[in-house]
């Protein structure tokens, strides 16, 4: 049995304006445990890197269809830690550290919602 889906992410907006952080989830039967999942998540990204995030956000809030999500059953999460084009984002993410924190980041989001919520 699968518990939660995890996929990364790391974006981009044409012209780096992107100045964000955040856990998207569906809006589907899964719905409040997903939603957990991305806001413990996403506030481990806020506690990790120098931006903004956007906390745990729907797609329909979104206006996107992922299809990664939307084709879980269990709850599922997309987490894009930052913006590739945004120079401010990409100086971290040049780093050799910048692999570990985001794991860090996510690993210990999932633990915390295990602990409060699953």
């Amino acid at each position: 049995k699968v518990d939660l889906a995890i996929e990364l992410h790391l974006d981009r907006f044409p012209g780096g304006v992107g100045d964000h952080s955040m856990a998207i989830h569906w809006p589907g039967n899964t719905y409040h445990l997903g939603y957990q999942a991305a806001k413990y998540i996403s506030a481990q990204l806020d506690n990790t890197f120098p931006w903004d995030t956007r906390g745990a956000v729907d797609t329909l809030t979104l206006g996107r269809n992922l299809a990664f999500l939307g084709s879980t059953k269990m709850p599922a999460v997309i987490v894009e830690a930052g913006f590739m084009d945004n120079p401010k984002h990409r100086a971290v993410m040049d780093t050799p550290a910048f692999p570990v924190l985001y794991a860090v980041a996510v690993f210990q989001g999932i633990m915390r919602w295990i602990e409060i919520e699953a």
